[in-house]
């Protein structure tokens, strides 16, 4: 009986020393949330360290994120994709301080064994929601490449005399769509959708010729809608 009383004093205890400590804790979210992590981090290691630190374990760890599994891909990485079925990620790998060469991507299989699956030069990369096809676009924009992730196998887009940018599938990966624009025409870009054929892509038909410059397109669910952003500088600079 005695034992008891004592586990339910410092029971109590713990919990009102939480309480106290819910300000702090309050004004920890808050610096979280305005994007100043030194100081919500400092001040999250101090509660850990309190009376209530137990308390507030998860609490901190659900805002940190590190409550969830973790499990590095990369030490270093740029430009981040996840597959929306979760099979695939890609990155860019970083590059030295002036480098001209364009940039290196991998794309991995995810898993609780995480392994690389390709690795290529690329200046765009994307991947289908579905995890069945990845595609590529080269550093000098003329080459549009795809990758089925079933079986490895590679494929490339007839762009003819287009330079290419921006990449993006369709929901259920039946379209791949990109930013692009003859190498003859600076004035404005085009966006061009590309179907799904059997083995890969289709060559590159028009969707839109309004003038100005097109980027980032995205293809919204249900297939109607095909959304994009429009610029005032050239997302497709002139190569020479």
């Amino acid at each position: 009986m005695h034992a008891s009383r004592l586990a339910l004093v410092f029971s109590l205890s713990t919990v009102l020393a939480a309480q106290s400590q819910q300000p702090e804790m309050d004004a920890a979210r808050s610096a979280w949330d305005r994007g100043q992590y030194p100081e919500a981090l400092q001040a999250m290691l101090s509660l850990l360290e309190g009376q209530a630190g137990d308390q507030l374990a998860r609490e901190i760890a659900l805002l940190t994120g590190e409550v969830h599994p973790v499990r590095e891909i990369a030490a270093d990485a740029r430009s981040l994709q996840i597959s929306a079925d979760g099979r695939y990620a890609s990155y860019q790998l970083p590059q030295p301080r002036g480098s001209q060469a364009p940039p290196t991507v991998r794309i991995v299989e995810l898993g609780d064994e995480p392994r690389q699956v390709f690795e290529t030069a690329a200046i765009a990369t994307a991947l289908a929601p579905d995890g069945s096809f990845a595609a590529f676009i080269s550093s000098d924009r003329k080459q549009l490449r795809t990758l089925d992730l079933s079986n490895g196998r590679e494929g490339s887009v007839d762009t003819g005399d287009r330079l290419m940018a921006s990449l993006s599938f369709a929901p259920d990966a039946s379209q791949l769509y990109a930013i692009g624009r003859p190498v003859d025409q600076v004035e404005a870009c085009e966006l061009y959708r590309m179907g799904r054929l059997e083995d890969g892509y289709d060559s590159p038909a028009s969707v839109s010729t309004q003038p100005g410059f097109k980027v980032q397109p995205q293809a919204l669910p249900g297939g109607r809608y095909l959304l994009y952003g429009k610029s005032e500088r050239n997302p497709i600079p002139d190569p020479n």
